[in-house]
């Protein structure tokens, strides 16, 4: 039995078995990153959907006062949700914010029958990992670079790369430093962020939320 029979027989089976699906999926879904690794989503399963949830009592009011980065920290978990279900053989339909719903959330509807290879993309997310550190310093290479380049499709949006000592990466350093200066001056900014630092191996390990010290660099 191939991939895609027994997805399809795990979808239409029993509701305990796409309880088992969703979980296998929302396992993945949850590994997305999110702003101070707050994790600001929930779920729920019903035999052939799973709904995404914001969780407001996550949300970061200093940061991000108008909760923009808490929602794309919700479609960062979609986009896991639906590679990791055309993983196993499915399709996702999603309705964003459906009015038909008692709760803003996002509607992902699993059906038989993927639409593209994501193996590559599939692998990558137990992978991926966010770190502040210092890089080893080595320019990235000219071919990955036109690739992470050309991997932006939104015509609105503009993708520009700078070599260190650009002179029009000056005035940005600048204002980053500003920024950051400003943020840190802020006692709100600074309790919430602690609030959300993991400072020691066991405190890391006993809570799967929050940023360890050294993903801080």
């Amino acid at each position: 039995m191939d991939k895609l029979v027994r997805a399809t027989h795990r979808l239409m089976g029993a509701p305990a078995t796409m309880n088992h699906l969703a979980r296998e999926l929302i396992s993945f879904a949850v590994r997305a990153p999110s702003g101070h690794n707050t994790q600001p989503w929930q779920f729920s399963v019903e035999r052939d959907a799973i709904r995404i949830y914001p969780d407001l009592s996550r949300r970061l009011p200093v940061v991000d006062p108008d909760n923009h980065a808490l929602f794309i920290s919700l479609g960062c978990a979609l986009e896991n949700l639906i590679i990791a279900a055309a993983h196993q053989g499915l399709s996702a339909r999603t309705d964003y914010f459906p009015p038909d719903e008692p709760e803003q959330c996002l509607r992902v509807r699993l059906c038989e029958g993927a639409q593209e290879n994501v193996e590559a993309l599939f692998r990558a997310i137990p992978a991926r990992q966010s770190n502040r550190g210092i890089y080893d310093g080595c320019a990235i290479n000219e071919s990955d670079l036109e690739r992470l380049l050309e991997a932006n499709p939104c015509q609105s949006v503009l993708v520009r790369s700078f070599r260190v000592g650009h002179p029009d990466i000056e005035p940005i350093i600048g204002f980053v430093r500003e920024g950051n200066i400003a943020q840190f001056n802020d006692p709100a900014f600074a309790t919430k962020l602690v609030s959300w630092i993991r400072f020691s191996q066991r405190e890391a390990s006993e809570q799967r939320d929050g940023l360890t010290a050294q993903a801080l660099g």
